[in-house]
């Protein structure tokens, strides 16, 4: 691999990637050949046009397009599991509407659009 699509240390994919590499003891190298971007889509956008030779992304990007190719994913217990919370915010003028919103999310229909997008619902 000449260059490695990776996103900035500054955004969650990028963070997590250099999670991964250092967990693995590859980050100096992974590093040297890295070109970063400043989110997700911009990594996945050029592994669809070829500007990188790999890049990292969330499986869940890799899934919105037909032009790439998933040839790995990180080793169990190399980075920690990506979790998007959500919740009402207590000062919140719109309680009942952010309640209803939660209410949607963790509903059948919300969990199978999620489901059908790769991702996995956890509740507390």
């Amino acid at each position: 691999v000449k260059m490695l699509g990776l996103g900035e240390s500054s955004v969650p994919v990028g963070q997590y990637a250099r999670d991964i590499f250092t967990n693995l003891g590859m980050w100096d190298k992974v590093k040297a050949k890295a070109n970063f971007g400043s989110n997700v889509r911009q990594v996945l956008s050029w592994v669809e046009t070829g500007s990188v030779d790999c890049g990292v992304v969330y499986s869940t990007d890799a899934k919105t397009t037909d032009k790439v190719k998933v040839v790995a994913e990180a080793p169990k217990g190399s980075v920690k599991d990506v979790v998007y919370p959500a919740a009402v915010v207590a000062s919140s003028k719109h309680q009942a509407e952010a309640k209803a919103f939660l209410d949607f999310l963790s509903g059948d229909t919300a969990a199978a659009f999620f489901k059908n997008a790769g991702f996995t619902i956890y509740t507390k």
